[in-house]
């Protein structure tokens, strides 16, 4: 707490001496343009946070996480991010509707692209993070909000730029970009380059591995641009992306934190390859209509190995391997025609979208049983004591399994959205979605195991440090006790259920759902503007196959927004302050919990939680002290709880969702002279938050510092950087064990400084 006192008053120490002076400086009209409606940021009553390509530069923004470490109200865990408290992804099947979208030059990103695709931020023209449903524009998979993504296109000039960087932990960048003017005013072609390689902060002291959490990133983008006349404009991006990671989990136990060391006895690779292309074709019939179609089309594959026992252990001693294969093929189209009058402005079209995802999955284990019966049964170790006692069951049991799952969704949705100027001062907008999703499902599992299972005892004793055991001795006593046999049952129900055959079978599902919207907006003035609004939004339900229950089905989860905006230009034009306050009702909630019968985070399945609710407020205030300098600050307040949860792992009534902090703020410095020095600090903070459903554990709030700085003369740009300066050791999560019951976290990354050179062509 001292730590984040001494923090702020620094941060005040510093503004508070030059609130007084007093030269404009903020004046770039920001247009949000990730809606069907183009509106300025402060025209827009949705809560959005806005990147734009000057914003990116000056706060030292190069990749997704910083997008979101800059963003109250959002946080970012190893490529899944939240928003209000709300994970952005399917917690089923792969490519089961997520609950946020990515969007990156009109293609809405599906599978492990949602993760490893969009990481760096490279010739990007804006992001913007828009928080909260938007279900009119999005659709089904936006219940949480979106980041959408415009890479920059192509200029009529002969231009380019290079960037090399270099810091520790094996850092490397090689950037580079190179616009060219094919006809002045008809066609232009820009290409944008980018490589990154860290060689991460893991130790993995089994292997003698010290950059076991690798990662590295390449980017290929060529985008064309035509306007063969004054109302026609076309833009076709294609993009070639090529990521691969390792593991960053560590072990705690014998080791401290900071020292993020790894212990698991197999390799780790996550390599992804994807093939990106989108069409934006824009017509403008005349000065009121105009015509809109995206094409988009997305083909990416994902091969990971990892440890599946996430410690020392070989697969001969009680450990495990994982293989996992993923292919995700998505196309889609959207139509739309937009109207832009004096007092009405509006936008309608329609939408398809289709999914396919295949995923093959490959385990080798000798499950040490005594630690994993502790986690299937409910006995809270018991059994495990009893299968040592016995020794009935081996120490070790072998296991191979090869899975196999097959989603199909193809989503229509037709949509409109209008807004009307009633006065000078009143303007009322209203929209509607309807939204139809069919799914396919398919899967099998190839299970197999030499370890012949016990029978049940009946009434035959076996005696042992208990004394003698029968089938009906008390495990667990109690309203519904636990006896040996039951014991004995739902252990070799489990273990049968790992290691069985289970065809290949198909099930399909179709969903639909209304989605409205209605809001009002009073303008105080040409300045300042008051809105209410209200939305609805839902993810489609679906089918699963469970390895203990069979064919599980859900339904779909809906969700509605109610929500109060205020926007203010102050201070002469100087100052910029906004706000939303908002208050969701969420019904038929999708959860992961284990499997009635046990306690498993191996054995689970998708179950609808009664009734949750999220609100809170988003604040975020911009001021020019001088020309040369800028104090930004902003904050949020999200609450989110299970109103009504009761499931076979328990009653989670009244708990906070998981990894949901409830305070999130960020605040920083912009200096930039005309001389050329530039020099940057952001400090970004999360309350702590709960590590589980079941709010047994935590991960401690945090504060973290990044700063940069240099000098810019001509086309020549050198700048420092060092983020997480207070080298701040923190969680990410920390409800984690291996195997061997040794514990576990995803620390956040240390101190992490470096060099980058640019320079521009012209």
């Amino acid at each position: 707490m001292a730590k984040k006192t001494a923090l702020a008053a620094a941060i005040t120490s510093v503004c508070s001496p030059m609130l007084m002076a007093a030269e404009p400086s903020i004046d770039e009209e920001i247009i949000v343009t990730g809606q069907k409606i183009e509106r300025s940021l402060q025209d827009t009553k949705e809560s959005v946070a806005v990147y734009s390509s000057q914003m990116i530069e000056e706060r030292n923004i190069v990749s997704l996480e910083d997008v979101f470490l800059q963003t109250p109200g959002t946080t970012y865990i190893n490529g899944t991010f939240r928003i209000r408290g709300i994970s952005d992804g399917p917690i089923s099947t792969p490519n089961r509707a997520s609950l946020a979208s990515i969007v990156v030059d009109g293609i809405n990103y599906s599978g492990w692209m949602r993760n490893d695709g969009a990481t760096q931020i490279w010739d990007i023209s804006q992001v913007e993070v828009l928080r909260g449903p938007q279900s009119t524009n999005l659709g089904p998979n936006s219940l949480a909000g979106a980041v959408i993504i415009s890479t920059q296109d192509p200029l009529y000039e002969n231009s380019g730029k290079l960037l090399l960087g270099a810091g520790n932990y094996g850092r490397r960048e090689y950037k580079g970009t190179a616009n060219v003017n094919l006809v002045d005013g008809v066609s232009a072609i820009r290409l944008a380059v980018e490589k990154s390689d860290s060689d991460g902060y893991i130790d993995n002291v089994t292997r003698n591995d010290d950059s076991y959490g690798f990662d590295n990133h390449e980017t290929y983008r060529l985008k064309w641009l035509l306007e063969p006349n004054d109302d026609l404009r076309m833009v076709l991006s294609l993009q070639h992306i090529e990521n691969n990671s390792g593991e960053t989990r560590t072990i705690l136990g014998d080791y401290n934190a900071s020292q993020r060391i790894s212990l698991h006895d197999a390799p780790s690779d996550h390599p992804l390859e994807a093939d990106l292309a989108s069409l934006n074709i824009n017509y403008q019939i005349n000065d009121q209509w105009s015509l809109t179609s995206i094409t988009a089309y997305q083909d990416a594959d994902r091969d990971r190995i990892d440890d599946g026992d996430r410690s020392a252990l070989t697969t001969e001693n009680g450990g495990g391997l994982i293989q996992r294969k993923d292919s995700d093929k998505t196309k889609s189209q959207e139509f739309r025609v937009n109207y832009n009058g004096d007092t009405l402005r509006g936008s309608s079209g329609v939408y398809y979208s289709q999914v396919d995802a295949i995923r093959t999955t490959d385990t080798l284990f000798h499950l040490r049983l005594r630690n994993n019966f502790n986690d299937f049964d409910p006995s809270g170790g018991l059994a495990g004591l009893f299968i040592d006692a016995t020794g009935i069951y081996p120490e070790l049991y072998d296991l191979t399994s090869k899975g196999y799952t097959d989603v199909s969704t193809k989503n229509w949705a037709a949509f409109t959205e209008w807004e009307y100027e009633i006065s000078e001062q009143w303007t009322l907008t209203a929209g509607l979605r309807y939204d139809r999703e069919e799914q396919s499902f398919g899967s099998s599992n190839v299970g197999g195991s030499s370890t012949v299972l016990p029978s049940f005892f009946g009434s035959t004793g076996l005696p042992n440090t208990f004394g003698t055991i029968t089938g009906n001795t008390v495990l667990i006593p109690g309203p519904q006790p636990v006896t040996v046999d039951m014991a004995i049952g739902l252990a070799n129900s489990t273990l049968g259920a790992l290691s069985t055959v289970t065809p290949l079978e198909y099930t399909s599902t179709e969903f639909d759902n209304i989605l409205p919207q209605l809001g009002l907006s009073y303008h105080w003035n040409d300045k300042v503007s008051s809105s209410f609004f209200v939305k609805k939004s839902y993810r489609s339900g679906g089918s699963e196959k469970t390895l203990l229950n069979g064919v599980n089905e859900f339904d779909s989860e809906e969700l509605w927004n109610y929500e109060f905006a205020h926007r203010a230009v102050i201070a002469d034009g100087r100052g910029i302050f906004n706000t939303n306050i908002y208050y969701g009702d969420w019904t038929d909630q999708q959860v992961s919990v284990p499997e009635p019968g046990t306690g498993s985070s191996i054995l689970t399945m998708v179950v609808n939680a009664g009734e949750s609710e999220i609100y809170g407020i988003e604040s975020s205030f911009e001021y020019s002290i001088t020309p040369e300098l800028e104090a930004y600050i902003s904050a949020a307040v999200s609450k989110t709880e299970f109103k009504k949860f009761v499931s076979s792992a328990g009653d989670f009534s009244g708990n906070e969702f998981a990894f949901a902090p409830e305070r999130t703020a960020s605040a920083g410095l912009i200096y930039n002279h005309d001389n050329g020095i530039f020099f940057g600090l952001n400090a970004n903070y999360e309350s702590e938050a709960w590590a589980n459903e079941s709010n047994t554990k935590k991960v401690d709030d945090r504060v973290r510092v990044n700063i940069h700085g240099g000098v810019e003369l001509n086309n020549l740009r050198v700048e420092a950087f060092v983020n997480n300066a207070l080298d701040e050791v923190y969680f990410l999560t920390n409800a984690l064990n291996t195997d061997d019951l040794v514990p576990m976290a995803i620390v956040g990354a240390p101190r992490e400084y470096g060099l980058r050179v640019s320079y521009s062509f012209e």
